[in-house]
């Protein structure tokens, strides 16, 4: 029976299948997230180090058999040579050592076996090439993502305030509001207490209680003058001076009306002392409206401006006008951004002394503009702080919209919108998988060559020092498939003259 190479056969096979497994580890986890690729049972890079190893071992293995098989291939009779113990000399040293391979590749005097040494030595270079093939990278991406929340729609009746002893107006707050105004004033991050379904940045629009909002601006006329006309003519002293800045929110609300909550400012922005200021006036009106938000995971904040929120539904809201205690829908709302946002500031002239300026509130400070160390009121200017209440009378009815969600049995509704965020992902480097696959496949073109012939054999090749010596000296191996024995090659022959020589 003749010999069947298949071991050698499955070696070169496995190697090129490592080489085409590492291709496709490296195509297919180019651009994957590192938490979804494979499962996340493993990484690249350990596959294609178990790829490499299954190659170099397969790789060297071919090597050591058509090493064998090269030299037997040479041992038979009639073979050319410049002589047959040079040959098999210079066969079995440069396909064992590749020092004397790349030597005798200078000489210009390389054969099959050298070049199948170099060949699978550049093989061990496919390691650190395909581990830098494949890389972890930071990406921004986005994607379309349901969100969840659950925001009151409409605004609960009484949810802000309540009304004791004998007035119509709110004097203390629901507990629950007064959370959401305690956490207001702190600043606190607004948080969902369910899970969003937001992983990272997401853009959206949400539906809950807020406001729609009609501004219209105009102007307005001070004298800061010490000394005015009357309308008969006469001239007195100018007691009462002029509005430098005022804040003032006010709710309109009645047995048959609808409730809403007005506000009126006025700043002056020239350094005079007659001319006219800017004054403008909001309406707000509860409404059902989508609010432009930013969520980081579970933490949102309010995108864009009160202008820019989608009115869905107009909400009437009827207070029950009464002077005894009861809750009250605005009332307590009212309450808390008057104290925050009502404010004056009076300039006039006191005589002697220049201008004096009396002030209530503190939001008139936030938007005066003088100089440092500056006493002239007179030349004073102020900021327009309408924005500014704008936002704080939105944000505060937005968290109040987030709290009052469980409790007005509003269930989770899913909103579509936009994720973006960095994400850990692979990137193959194809360079470096070009080299490390062209190492594999130089190895298998260096080793092939060796396999020429070798069904000429039928029995396996060896180079074991002791079975060739037990086997010359018996006669025995018959090796090639033409009969021709051991005894017969020129091996044998060498072996008889270095025997006769010691004799």
């Amino acid at each position: 029976m003749n010999w069947q190479p298949l071991r050698v056969i499955v070696a070169l096979l496995l190697a090129a299948a490592s080489a085409i497994a590492s291709i496709v580890i490296l195509l297919s986890s180019n651009n994957q997230p590192v938490d979804e690729w494979f499962g996340h049972r493993s990484r690249p890079t350990v596959m294609l180090a178990v790829c490499t190893v299954v190659a170099n071992i397969s790789i060297q293995y071919a090597l050591s058999e058509g090493l064998s098989i090269q030299w037997w291939l040479q041992a038979a009779p009639n073979r050319r040579a410049l002589s047959s113990y040079e040959r098999l000399r210079d066969i079995y040293d440069q396909g064992t050592s590749i020092w004397v391979a790349l030597w005798s590749g200078l000489r210009l005097k390389p054969n099959r076996a050298g070049l199948a040494c170099v060949a699978g030595m550049i093989v061990a270079l496919n390691g650190p090439l395909l581990q830098r093939a494949s890389r972890v990278e930071s990406i921004l991406y986005t994607t379309d993502v349901d969100i969840m929340t659950n925001l009151a729609a409409e605004a609960p009746f009484g949810f802000s305030g309540l009304k004791s002893g004998r007035v119509s107006q709110a004097s203390a707050l629901q507990p629950r509001f007064a959370q959401v105004v305690k956490r207001f004033n702190q600043r606190d991050n607004i948080v969902f207490g369910n899970s969003t379904g937001c992983t990272g940045n997401c853009k959206t629009e949400i539906e809950g209680m807020g406001f729609s909002v009609n501004c219209t601006e105009g102007t307005y006329s001070y004298d800061l003058m010490p000394m005015i006309k009357l309308s008969n003519g006469t001239t007195v002293f100018n007691s009462n001076g002029g509005i430098g800045f005022s804040s003032n929110l006010r709710l309109r609300q009645g047995p048959s009306m609808e409730s809403m909550i007005e506000i009126a400012t006025r700043h002056k922005t020239k350094n005079d002392t007659v001319g006219t200021g800017i004054e403008r006036n909001c309406t707000l009106i509860p409404a059902t409206v989508k609010y432009p938000v930013t969520l980081l995971n579970s933490t949102v904040s309010l995108s864009g401006t009160i202008f820019d929120d989608k009115i869905t539904n107009r909400t009437k809201i009827i207070e029950i006008i009464s002077s005894s205690p009861g809750a009250t829908t605005l009332g307590g709302y009212l309450l808390v951004t008057g104290l925050r946002y009502d404010s004056e500031a009076i300039v006039w002239h006191a005589g002697g002394v220049g201008y004096a300026i009396r002030t209530s509130g503190t939001l008139g400070f936030d938007f005066m503009q003088m100089g440092e160390y500056s006493a002239s009121y007179e030349t004073t200017t102020w900021g327009d702080p309408m924005d500014v209440i704008l936002q704080g009378m939105r944000e505060l009815m937005f968290r109040s919209a987030v709290m009052e969600g469980p409790y007005s049995g509003a269930t989770l509704k899913a909103t579509r919108g936009t994720m973006t965020g960095q994400r850990q992902t692979y990137k193959t480097d194809y360079k470096f998988l070009g080299l490390g696959v062209a190492t594999v496949i130089a190895g298998l073109l260096g080793i092939i060559p060796l396999f020429w012939r070798m069904w000429q054999l039928k029995e396996p090749a060896t180079l074991n020092p002791t079975k060739i010596a037990v086997s010359s000296a018996q006669g025995k191996l018959e090796i090639l498939k033409d009969g021709v024995s051991l005894a017969d090659t020129e091996y044998s022959k060498i072996l008889l003259v270095q025997s006769q020589r010691q004799n």
